[in-house]
């Protein structure tokens, strides 16, 4: 019994980092140790109690990755382990609708609340390695490049900068001036005519910088 668990908990620590493997090596030699110099059963109930904490160790260690979606109706997490074998498996996923969607604390607080709904469900957060995080396109702010505090409030997706004013009209003429026929960056709703208006409204700053909003969260979150 006791060999075979050793065996399984050698297979599991297999898909695990190589510090679970450097500690194993000297509990299997400590347990044919034990064999020759302890009765049997003391052997077998020390072999359990090493072997138990070593899988508890092994498991905490499994690195997670979470992804991250804000969207158009709420955000979404999706938190993934490699699984024996290779490929991954989904862990742990949960979603909230917004309350403010344009406003770049809600996003915060979103991806807050999403970790913390995580960590109540048994996921150990400190074992996630990494982090993407997708948003909805064109949405941007602009941020102080050295305090990462907005400075001026987001701009969603669906925000147009119209022609009801005299630096909208001007970014619109940059627009039609620089920006080739038919692309993307003609947009009214894109980043490039938000930036331009931003612009055109007050001068930024040196320290001004455009952010998007997948952007802005991952830089929080560093």
């Amino acid at each position: 019994f006791v060999d075979g668990l050793l065996t399984t908990v050698v297979a599991v620590a297999n898909t695990r980092p190589k510090s679970v493997l450097v500690a194993l090596a000297p509990i299997q030699s400590y347990t044919w140790w034990f064999r020759r110099r302890v009765i049997k059963k003391e052997m077998i109930l020390l072999q359990f109690l090493i072997l138990s904490c070593l899988v508890l160790v092994a498991t905490s260690m499994v690195p997670k990755f979470a992804g991250f979606d804000l969207g158009t109706s709420g955000a979404r997490v999706s938190i993934i382990e490699p699984v024996a074998g290779g490929g991954y498996h989904e862990v742990y996923a949960e979603a909230l609708t917004w309350k403010e969607y344009d406003d770049h604390k809600a996003w915060m607080a979103a991806v807050e609340s999403l970790l913390e709904g995580a960590s109540e469900n048994g996921i150990e957060t400190q074992s996630i390695k990494s982090i993407c995080v997708s948003g909805t396109s064109a949405s941007c702010l602009i941020v102080d490049a050295e305090t990462r505090e907005a400075t001026r409030l987001p701009r969603m997706y669906d925000y147009d900068i119209g022609t009801d004013s005299e630096a909208a009209e001007e970014a619109l003429e940059l627009l039609d001036k620089h920006a080739p026929p038919r692309h993307t960056a003609r947009a009214r709703t894109g980043s490039l005519a938000k930036l331009l208006k931003w612009q055109r409204e007050t001068p930024l700053k040196d320290s001004e910088v455009l952010c998007h909003q997948s952007d802005y969260i991952s830089m929080q979150l560093l």
